[in-house]
């Protein structure tokens, strides 16, 4: 199947830079717009050019001369002439550029050339000669050399000498185009050409004076999630702390009256507690005379005639707690909705285990009188209480003055939904007649997480449970599925499509847009952001100059986070485009089919669940895709229909690494951003790093140039030299057809033709985990017994030769001998770093009385 591919010629770069240039009315000729379009784009940096050109009284060359050099240097020796005409010849490849625009080859076409025409006068009249033309090819940077007879006359025939690499092979398919995204990357790093792009795309939105007529703006209905950025904090409060409390109350059992308060105690924060089960001996206190919520479960019988009643003792219990309760192994890959919903709960939710194993001293609260066993002998035991205890958890998200969340009660503590009672997650059974009971019982519960309880239980029972129509049960699901995923408060701001000279007609005043911004389809996305910016600050001070005492609550929230949403956005959010499923698709598609007469019970059932559907994707992060800064929104007019007059739907989101676990799009978003971003001048492992290495240049007579490349670590040959695998990258001749970076061919060169870019390459640390133990005590060895490199190899080996040899546990003959080039690398690091702290240890010392300082002078 012939498909488009997804890339663009280096001609065609050419081209667009010559135009991109000359629009720019920047003073530059058509040979410098190439070569500085392939300077921009070409993956090695090569610039095609003329080297070299000599005009020689000759009938031929020996074809022995392979390079001008190598003929310069034989005609200087038989004190032969030559011409040089380089400049000649560079001038002439002008004047072909500008006859075929893009391409750079020198004397193309069948026409007939003469010396005359290229401005050079003829030393060598009525003889023939030889035009010897030393180039630079495009795309690899190889050399070529080139010999054109030359008539008596001062003619000659048209070579084509081409200077472009042929598309038509694997080599020069891969190196003369670029694709997409490595255009637009190359633009943007050109400061030439980006700075010449931005004042055209700015030149385009500005209106012309003449005609008095504007672009079209675009219409748009953003979605501003989180615009206080509490989201973040709290996902850090409640991984430092689950924000839940753990109360003991212990209460004294009565069968004819109401039980007795016999005290409570707090658990230590659940951050205290660990995965293995601890003991804790918590004391036995009153409630606090204050009747706070947030420090007591509140309930009148803890006070009497208006006081607390006092409590003694100490309660013994036993707990641990697992964060989350389930490992990110366990929770699987599953990126469906449902998936990724209990992956979010378990990444919120806590195992919490509780042993109660005893009090002592409790205070007596059934007191009998002594005649009633007076003549009993255990008059101790009828003196005493039956208590048992009751465990309340307090989220403490859930301050005093927040707003009622249906299942959490006043101050945080929980609710049983039918009940409305305090509703606790263990009680133990109660002891007769007691100050000292002992229990022994112990109970597992699962807890979340203090704000994401609050924020995933906002919809309570009620009336709405009678699932008349079956989709009561329905409803509440995808909205509990809503508050895990996202469950945070939006701001929505819109952006007309109105034009300055007719102002549109909105009928909705209370919706209408207070700013003045303007988006264009030429605007890129980083524009946009700042746009939006500028739009929210003019909203909150619309808004802030019609408040008044009568104000409504949400109204002064509202500006609030106009404010806050102003100051707020920054580098991190992210700008994203809704993308609805298939199935969401499908059945927009199917309910267009359906005429006004033909509607009835199957499309209203379809519009139920397209509209369900619809509420419950826009709500899903994974359903929204994040645009590149770089690119404009005319980049992604046919992709998401930039520019209709329906609006389209943005959302701008905070990139925080917790969301990057509930959105996969914008996660593998940042893993392509973070790819473009890798530098292979930075690559240092044990494996391979980058360097620069001799190149040999076999068309130009073996001339050597130092290019960039991928070094393996070294190998020792026969003859004892150090030699290195050597991939160059870029280079034509060490790509084959099928091969991949680190399967191609690579060249063995010596220790002397390679040049290693770290100062401290890996590749000559030791292989062998055995080695490191040993290796590093090299630098104590040096400093304090002043070995010489190759002893302190000789006294490793033998400590590691008697280590392994005593214990039987390894086969020393197995083991490689420590080298002294692994010894030498150990030491470069250890000095490294030992340099890396002197400069401090420097600057302390000089700023003492009495210390010498650093010498500003030579």
């Amino acid at each position: 199947r012939n498909e488009k591919p997804n890339t663009i010629s280096l001609r065609a770069c050419r081209l667009i830079t010559r135009i991109l240039l000359t629009r720019s009315l920047q003073s530059i000729t058509n040979r410098q717009a190439m070569i500085i379009a392939d300077d921009a784009f070409n993956r090695s940096g090569s610039v095609p050019g003329i080297l070299d050109a000599i005009l020689v009284q000759a009938e031929f060359v020996n074809a022995t001369y392979q390079s001008s050099s190598q003929l310069k240097k034989a005609l200087e020796s038989s004190r032969r002439q030559f011409l040089d005409i380089t400049h000649q010849v560079v001038l002439m490849h002008e004047l072909t550029m500008d006859k075929y625009p893009g391409d750079i080859s020198l004397f193309p076409g069948d026409e007939t050339y003469n010396l005359s025409n290229m401005e050079i006068t003829d030393p060598f009249p009525n003889s023939r000669k030889v035009l010897w033309i030393r180039y630079l090819r495009a795309g690899d940077g190889e050399r070529f050399n080139a010999a054109i007879q030359v008539n008596p006359d001062g003619s000659f025939q048209a070579q084509n000498l081409r200077l472009d690499m042929k598309m038509d092979t694997a080599a020069g398919n891969v190196q003369m185009s670029v694709t997409r995204d490595e255009f637009v990357t190359c633009v943007m790093c050109s400061p030439l050409l980006s700075e010449c792009l931005r004042r055209l795309t700015l030149a385009d939105c500005l209106w012309t004076r003449q005609q008095k007529t504007y672009p079209k703006p675009l219409n748009l209905d953003i979605i501003i999630a989180d615009p206080a950025q509490e989201a973040e904090e709290e996902e850090f409060m409640d991984a430092m702390n689950a924000r839940q409390s753990v109360v003991f109350e212990i209460w004294d059992y009565d069968l004819s009256k109401k039980d007795d308060f016999l005290g409570e105690c707090w658990l230590p924060p659940l951050s205290m507690l660990t995965a293995e089960p601890r003991q804790f001996v918590l004391p036995v206190t009153k409630a606090p005379e204050d009747r706070d919520p947030t420090q007591s479960r509140p309930d009148d019988n803890k006070f009497k005639d208006g006081k607390a009643i006092e409590c003694t003792g100490n309660l013994f219990v036993e707990a641990s707690w697992r964060f989350p309760h389930q490992d990110a192994d366990e929770l699987g890959a599953d990126e469906s909705l449902e998936g990724r919903f209990k992956k979010e709960e378990a990444m919120h939710t806590g195992e919490l285990y509780i042993k109660v194993i005893k009090a002592t001293e409790l205070r007596l609260a059934d007191k009998k009188l002594l005649g009633m066993n007076v003549l009993s002998s255990n008059i101790v035991g009828n003196l005493g209480s039956d208590p048992y205890v009751w465990v309340y958890v307090r989220n403490e998200a859930v301050g005093k003055e927040d707003k009622p969340v249906p299942g959490i009660g006043v101050g945080g503590w929980k609710k049983n939904s039918v009940t409305a009672l305090d509703e606790p997650i263990m009680k133990t059974t109660w002891k007769r007649s007691t100050v000292n009971p002992v229990w022994e019982e112990e109970k597992r519960v699962l807890l979340q997480t203090g704000a994401f309880e609050k924020r995933t239980k906002r919809k309570g029972l009620g009336l709405g449970n009678l699932d008349l129509t079956g989709r009561s049960g329905q409803r509440r699901e995808d909205q509990h599925a809503i508050d895990v995923l996202n469950g945070r408060d939006d701001l929505r701001i819109q952006f007309r499509s109105e034009e300055p000279n007719k102002p549109e007609q909105n009928k909705d005043e209370a919706n209408r847009p207070r700013h003045n911004q303007l988006v264009y389809m030429s605007d890129t996305v980083h524009q946009f952001k700042a746009k939006l910016r500028n739009a929210c600050r003019e909203e909150a001070e619309a808004r802030r100059t019609t408040l008044n005492e009568k104000s409504a609550e949400e109204e002064r929230k509202l500006v609030s986070q106009f404010d806050e949403a102003s100051r707020g956005i920054s580098y991190r959010h992210a700008v994203m485009v809704f993308i609805p499923s298939q199935r969401l698709r499908e059945l927009s598609q199917q309910m267009r089919q359906y005429t006004q007469s033909e509607k009835s019970t199957a499309f209203s059932s379809k519009e139920y669940e397209y509209q369900r559907l619809y509420r419950l994707e826009e709500q899903d992060p994974s359903s929204w895709q994040p645009l590149d800064t770089i690119r404009t929104f005319e980049h992604y007019k046919a992709m998401y229909g930039f520019g209709l007059e329906l609006p389209q739907r943005l959302r701008i989101v905070e990139g925080t690494e917790e969301y990057k676990t509930k959105n996969t799009r914008y996660r593998q978003f940042q893993e392509e951003q973070k790819s473009w971003s890798q530098h292979v001048d930075s690559l240092n492992t044990e494996a391979e790093c980058f360097g620069w290495a001799k190149y040999t240049h076999r068309n130009d007579g073996g001339s050597v140039e130092w290019r960039q490349a991928i070094v393996n670590r070294p190998e020792m040959a026969i003859d004892g030299k150090r030699t290195y695998k050597t991939w160059f990258i870029n280079t034509a001749n060490s790509v084959r057809t099928g091969a991949v970076p680190g399967q191609t061919a690579k060249e063995d060169l010596d220790f002397e033709d390679v040049l290693l870019a770290p100062p401290n390459a890996r590749i000559f640390a030791s292989g062998h985990a055995e080695h490191q133990e040993f290796l590093d005590k090299a630098k104590i060895l040096r400093d304090t017994e002043g070995l010489k490199e190759a002893e302190i190899a000789a006294r490793l080996n033998a400590e590691m030769k008697q280590r392994y040899g005593r214990g039987g546990a390894y086969d020393v003959s197995a083991v490689d001998a420590i080298t002294v080039a692994d010894v030498q690398h150990v030491l470069r690091r250890d000095d490294m770093i030992s340099a890396q702290a002197m400069p401090k240890r420097a600057g302390a010392l000089g700023g003492l009385p009495g210390m010498g300082g650093v010498s500003h002078g030579r």
